[in-house]
């Protein structure tokens, strides 16, 4: 259903991940705004003239987005993530305490895990969240991962519409791709 609303469909778009907030939860407006423009590039250039989807840890992130998107006569769809920010699966208790979360906590992040899976060409930084979605998706020929945030600035440019899409080898998925019920 989450696809439906957002118009993605399986294996025709790209998608980022950007996990900016991993050590450090006060990051400068400036500066998440430019690894937004770097990430949606580089996203872009895996698909051209394909929507992208973009998860991050960081709100701001989220919602500047779609903004740059626009700016690029570009589609750049998100999921809106209630706890926001979105959980990570490696802070899984209360508040610093011993205490699990319960699963429903995360639906969010599965959410953002499955929509990263399915894009079948991924852009990602920190974290193993985005390694993970290229597992589950199955195109392990269709990733870039950043390495060092530095790199980000000017690491590629926006590609819209092309004639020079790239094609990939679709290994298959991990899981089935999502069914009417």
């Amino acid at each position: 259903r989450a696809m439906d609303e957002k118009g993605l469909v399986p294996n025709e778009y790209a998608a980022a991940h950007l996990r900016v907030l991993y050590t450090s939860e006060n990051r400068k407006e400036g500066v998440l705004k430019k690894w937004t423009r770097g990430g949606i590039n580089c996203a872009s250039s895996l698909r051209p003239g394909k929507p992208i989807f973009l998860a991050s840890d960081s709100g701001l992130v989220r919602e500047y987005g779609p903004i740059y998107g626009r700016e690029r006569n570009g589609i750049v769809v998100i999921h809106e993530n209630n706890p926001n920010p979105p959980l990570h699966l490696d802070r899984a208790d209360v508040n610093g305490t011993d205490h699990p979360r319960p699963a429903s906590d995360f639906y969010d992040t599965f959410t953002d895990l499955y929509l990263l899976a399915l894009s079948g060409c991924i852009f990602f930084s920190k974290g193993g969240y985005g390694l993970w979605a290229i597992y589950i998706g199955g195109n392990l020929t269709c990733g870039y991962r950043l390495k060092g945030w530095n790199k980000l600035t000017n690491a590629c440019d926006f590609m819209g519409q092309s004639s020079e899409a790239r094609a990939d080898v679709f290994n298959g998925p991990l899981f089935l791709e999502p069914i009417d019920v």
